[in-house]
């Protein structure tokens, strides 16, 4: 159901209807809408990549939100939450917005460490 919330709000905040939305994707807007309530259990992630390049939204976060393993890609941090969790909307929003506190207090770049940056050498020290 989070799936279906998240594409509502993506469509809205482009003041689309369904039907529009089906337009600029080849998606029926019955799908569309089904989608949105959360009445289909396994969408097709096909149909999740192209909803989410036509309303700007990361692929990786609507196939996680669906169930979906990603391979490389990691869900954005709020979607990664409600995938994971049983944590109230607040509670999330309220942990996101701490974690992009950090993040920026912290300098930490949102593509993530620099390929060999997040190892470490093993000195085996013993101090």
């Amino acid at each position: 159901r989070k799936l279906g919330e998240l594409l509502k709000e993506a469509r809205a905040s482009k003041t689309w209807s369904a039907r529009e939305l089906s337009e600029q994707v080849g998606i029926h807007h019955t799908t569309i809408t089904m989608l949105e309530r959360g009445a289909i259990d396994q969408p097709r992630p096909d149909k999740l990549t192209k909803l989410a390049r036509v309303l700007e939204l990361d692929p990786t976060d609507l196939l996680t939100l669906a169930g979906y393993q990603a391979s490389d890609n990691l869900p954005a941090f709020g979607v990664y939450l409600r995938a994971t969790t049983a944590l109230p909307d607040q509670a999330i929003d309220e942990l996101r917005g701490h974690f992009e506190f950090l993040r920026d207090k912290y300098g930490i770049s949102d593509a993530g460490p620099a390929i060999g940056e997040d190892e470490t050498e093993d000195t085996n020290e013993t101090k």
